[in-house]
């Protein structure tokens, strides 16, 4: 898919940071699969390929973020 001008194009750091992570949490997900797949062709950083994401992909995907808010509900303190 080809990228839009004026569209906001984020790697793993911006990512991670957009979703309240650490890198190393978000490249989990990613290797996991459970990020959602990368929205264009990889850049090169110091000779190694690096996914890219558009801006709106991972907030829409932390919008949907599976096991999130899973305790909505519970009372704090009290298991069910």
């Amino acid at each position: 898919m080809a990228r839009k001008k004026g569209e906001i194009i984020v790697g793993h750091a911006a990512a991670a940071e957009l979703v309240g992570v650490a890198v190393s949490t978000w490249q989990a997900y990613v290797s996991r699969g459970q990020a959602p797949a990368p929205d264009l062709p990889p850049t090169i950083e110091a000779g190694k390929a690096r996914p890219t994401w558009r801006r709106r992909t991972i907030l829409e995907w932390q919008r949907r973020r599976p096991g999130l808010g899973w305790r909505k509900g519970q009372r704090e303190g009290v298991a069910k």
